[in-house]
């Protein structure tokens, strides 16, 4: 089978992260992007905002400008006019957008996707692979390649502009090719593809690519994998800030419980048992002290989590929680607290769901008490859900 070895990279999502990589690859010799958008606006934009991405230093000093494709519309291939040819193959994807659209999105774009394309997941969480595959891809023949990335760099939008981002902190980009599970011609060629997107990505020195294997890959993302499934989880379950975790003992008792948990999970991982150094650094005080010590450096922020939930969308728990149950299960350990914590955070969730749907015309008084998610709403009646209350 002939090995084909595109140079061109399509961006998924409209994140300011994403803004970012699509600046830094246009700027590089020899490499093309193409951003895909959902949204009409973005291509209305690219023409009133000169065509170009800018990049501004955090006290608004102008860095550079490249000059961009007008942004290529995602659109339903079932709704296309007839007569009108299917878009191009896609050979390497890099997607930085909201949890909830990525499988849309792929689901849309699934003609252009075959075995020859690389997906590069700009995600926090783990175990979105699984899902993507069994969902859209279950032909194993037919899956394309899977490159899991980990971005440092801190960027922010510009208030009135979608073409320019602001670069806060620099950082680096960490990247992990997944190997396909097949023992064939076709794994070799998936890795030689995901390692041509690596090193083109890597090629870009401002992007401060930094490959890593797959044990130390998960050593450096689980620190973070494991406060967002203890901090934002109990934000998001009590309704309350990051600053309001510490004094409160029956919420500082979950994160605890959450947080040892956690930990006796991912000692477990057998991925990591060939590092048993680093799998001892999980189990020492200091680690502990460490999450406890990254609670406090939010000061009084809220949980994006949160902000997630007051909109009535679900945060990316399934991918932080339920990955630690999903792994706990194939290890067969016990990952009770984690489990109570994805049904009570999915409540809140349909709880808030029903709040906004059943708000009129706005008058529902919203943060008027002390939950951050909002409330002020009486308590529902029974009659209001399709349950029969009695024999719950």
């Amino acid at each position: 089978m002939d090995l084909h070895l595109s140079n061109q990279i399509h961006v998924i999502g409209f994140t300011p992260l994403a803004k970012f990589y699509a600046h830094a690859i246009a700027l590089t010799p020899n490499l093309s992007v193409q951003i895909l958008a959902h949204h009409p606006p973005a291509r209305a934009n690219w023409d009133v905002e000169g065509r170009r991405l800018r990049l501004y230093s955090r006290s608004g000093q102008f860095i550079s400008s490249a000059e961009i494709s007008c942004p290529e519309p995602i659109a339903d291939p079932a709704l296309r006019y007839r007569g009108v040819p299917l878009a191009k193959q896609l050979n390497n994807i890099i997607i930085d957008t909201e949890t909830g659209a990525i499988l849309p999105t792929l689901r849309n774009l699934r003609h252009r996707i075959d075995r020859q394309t690389t997906i590069c997941l700009l995600h926090s969480g783990l175990g979105l692979v699984d899902d993507i595959n069994e969902a859209i891809f279950p032909d194993p023949n037919e899956r394309p390649n899977f490159v899991l990335g980990e971005s440092t760099h801190r960027v922010g939008r510009i208030s009135g502009y979608g073409y320019s981002v602001q670069y806060r902190q620099s950082g680096s980009l960490y990247l992990y090719g997944v190997p396909r599970l097949e023992n064939t011609e076709f794994a070799l060629l998936g890795m030689q593809q995901s390692q041509h997107l690596i090193q083109m990505l890597a090629t870009q020195q401002s992007l401060s690519v930094v490959p890593l294997p797959k044990a130390r890959f998960l050593w450096w993302k689980i620190p973070w994998l494991i406060f967002s499934s203890t901090a934002d989880c109990v934000s998001v379950m009590l309704g309350i800030k990051y600053s309001q975790i510490g004094p409160n003992p029956y919420a500082r008792s979950l994160m605890i419980d959450l947080l040892e948990e956690a930990i006796t999970i991912v000692s477990k991982f057998p991925e990591l048992q060939v590092m048993p150094h680093k799998v001892e650094s999980f189990l020492r005080p200091q680690f502990r002290r460490k999450m406890r010590a990254y609670l406090n450096a939010q000061g009084t922020n809220t949980s994006p989590w949160i902000a997630k939930v007051r909109m009535g969308r679900a945060p990316p728990i399934d991918y932080f929680n339920g990955y630690l149950v999903r792994r706990a299960e194939e290890i067969g350990i016990d990952a009770k607290h984690h489990r109570m914590a994805m049904a009570m955070v999915k409540a809140r969730v349909n709880a808030r769901t029903w709040e906004l749907r059943t708000d009129l015309l706005g008058t529902t008084p919203y943060m008027t008490d002390t939950d951050a998610i909002g409330g002020g709403r009486p308590a529902p009646k029974p009659e209001d859900y399709e349950i029969d209350w009695e024999e719950m």
